[in-house]
């Protein structure tokens, strides 16, 4: 159900154009939530120039280093949990 939301969340943003400074993905560690928001946040224009974007998943977790748009910026463990932040490429 959560996916769903999320989905409709992005799909409302585009449509009305918006775009944000940070973009915070929380996820369930177990789900495979990041592999599937991530592509739609990139093919979307969601994140200004100089915005982040922030995924807390279990440290275990690897997550894509670099995408189309988006690079890993730096990475932050606490315990089991880790963030890991993305910025724009710089073109």
């Amino acid at each position: 159900i959560a996916e769903v939301h999320v989905h409709k969340f992005l799909e409302r943003a585009s449509e009305k154009n918006t775009i944000f400074d940070i973009i915070f993905l929380d996820p369930p560690y177990q789900s495979d939530e990041i592999e599937k928001v991530l592509p739609v946040i990139e093919q979307g224009t969601f994140v200004n120039d100089e915005g982040i974007v922030v995924v807390e998943h279990f440290y275990k977790k690897k997550v894509p280093d670099m995408l189309d748009i988006l690079n890993v910026y730096r990475d932050y463990r606490y315990g089991d949990t880790m963030l890991t932040l993305y910025k724009k490429k710089c073109l």
